[in-house]
């Protein structure tokens, strides 16, 4: 199975408002997380900085809700713990709220978030825009994992998440299992997508990828004593995928724009009214193109702010019609949007402006095969 994740013991938590250089003392929970990884948890080796960041926000507010946290600590730290982006002047709840992450959402992070490197270790070697993909995949694999301990018993008492601080080992092939199976998935949406843009420079990466994916499914069944897999699947999966599955989104793409193309012929016709189908079907591959990409996802495999709102755009380019920058300005917020993956509004521009290029890229290249 997979190696498991190193988690050093807890260190305590820095003494006085270590969060503030200056004499300012608001500060957000997303802020006191990225300045914990910055000011303390580096000083302990993090295997992936970008998934430990997000696990100290998710085991924030996992915590959060937790009975013992609500009634061990100050009636303010499950608020701080909770609150992701409002900044708040509370010292004595930070301090306290920083205890809680030095002893718990910490180690906590330390061991989901070390799961991602483990996966990534069986990465192929791929080009390098695809080896973003695979590696994000194997971030959210990590998910999965947190999951599971949440809906355990394992958070009902302090002192049982202190023991599993302590050791972990007792849910070490649990958690292999569930990484991998995880990580196994996604490839396998990612495979087909590849099978259904049938491109021709492709051919090697698909099967580099379904050698990949199968060996994959070898290590889950060897791992639960079922049947070896047969080396004539490899051919198969990663053979383009041109029937049925192809003629069926066009299909559903023409389907879709039946009543906007519909409306349209009252005002055009002819040329103008293939045109305009051929456009929406281009937006409708984009909108295809952005739901199945794995890194537009957040934790609850919802879409993040930047990319929903592109979907809504592409659904209905109207909403575009003074620009992007003005529609992503119209619609930003402070503190920003929950669901946001930027933190300012250049760069949520920018996020959208960049999805909507590749999103419509990749449709053209569906569109043409």
């Amino acid at each position: 199975m997979l190696p498991a994740p190193t988690v050093p013991r807890p260190r305590p938590a820095p003494q006085g408002m270590w969060w503030s250089g200056t004499t300012e003392t608001a500060i957000s929970r997303n802020a006191l997380l990225r300045l914990w990884y910055v000011e303390v948890a580096r000083g302990m080796e993090v295997t992936d900085p970008k998934t430990f960041v997000r696990e100290l926000q998710a085991w924030s507010g996992n915590l959060a809700r937790v009975d013992w946290v609500v009634d061990g600590f100050a009636p303010a730290v499950p608020e701080l713990l909770r609150r992701a982006t409002e900044p708040r002047d509370d010292v004595d709840g930070w301090c306290e709220v920083s205890q809680v992450v030095a002893a718990y959402v910490d180690p906590l992070s330390r061991y989901t978030s070390g799961w991602a490197r483990s996966v990534a270790s069986l990465r192929p070697t791929v080009p390098a825009s695809v080896g973003h993909a695979i590696r994000e995949m194997a971030r959210r694999a990590v998910v999965p994992i947190r999951r599971e301990l949440t809906d355990s018993d394992m958070l009902v008492t302090r002192s049982g998440v202190d023991d599993f601080v302590q050791n972990q080992r007792s849910r070490y092939q649990t958690h292999s299992r569930i990484a991998l199976n995880e990580y196994r998935v996604r490839l396998q949406k990612y495979l087909t997508g590849l099978r259904l843009k049938n491109d021709p420079d492709d051919g090697n990466l698909r099967t580099v990828l379904a050698e990949h994916y199968l060996d994959l499914t070898e290590k889950l069944r060897s791992a639960d004593g079922g049947p070896d897999r047969t080396k004539m699947a490899v051919a198969d999966l990663a053979r383009p995928d041109t029937a049925p599955h192809r003629s069926k989104s066009r299909v559903i793409a023409t389907r879709r724009t039946a009543s906007s193309g519909t409306r349209a012929a009252m005002v055009v016709s002819g040329s103008d009214l293939e045109h305009h189908l051929a456009r929406t079907q281009l937006c409708e591959f984009a909108r295809i193109w952005i739901s199945r990409d794995p890194t537009q996802r957040l934790d609850d495999e919802s879409l993040c702010w930047e990319a929903a709102l592109a979907m809504d755009g592409l659904a209905d380019p109207r909403l575009f019609s003074d620009g992007v920058a003005a529609a992503v300005s119209a619609r930003w917020t402070k503190p920003p949007p929950s669901r946001a993956r930027s933190l300012q509004l250049a760069s949520a521009i920018r996020y959208v402006e960049l999805l909507l290029k590749a999103a419509q890229n990749a449709a053209r290249k569906i569109g043409e095969a």
